[in-house]
C-alpha cells in the first residue's frame, strides 16, 4: 500500500486536496531550505580544508557565508511563494 493509495480509492474534495497540497508545500519548503544550508555549510568547511592557510580568513568567510545565506534563503522564498501563488 502506498502513501497515494487513500487518494486513489477515492474522489477527494476539493478542501481536502488543498490541505493536502498546503502540507506537502510546507515540508517540501523546510526540506528544500534545509538541504541547502546543509549544502552550503558542506562547501564552506571543504573550501576551509582546501585553501592554503594564506588565503583562509575565517571571519571574514563566516560573515559573507551567514549573510549569503540569509539573503539566498528570504529571496528564494519569496520568488518560489510568489511562482506557487500563480499555480493556484
Amino acid at each position: 500500500m502506498t502513501t497515494a493509495a487513500p487518494l486513489v480509492s477515492r474522489v477527494v474534495a476539493p478542501a481536502e486536496r488543498r490541505a493536502l497540497m498546503s502540507r506537502v508545500e510546507m515540508r517540501f519548503a523546510a526540506s528544500m531550505g534545509l538541504a541547502n544550508m546543509i549544502g552550503a555549510a558542506v562547501v564552506f568547511l571543504f573550501l576551509g580544508l582546501l585553501l592554503p592557510r594564506s588565503q583562509r580568513e575565517n571571519a571574514v568567510n563566516v560573515g559573507a557565508l551567514l549573510s549569503y545565506m540569509f539573503l539566498s534563503m528570504v529571496v528564494g522564498c519569496a520568488w518560489s511563494t510568489r511562482r506557487q501563488a500563480r499555480r493556484r
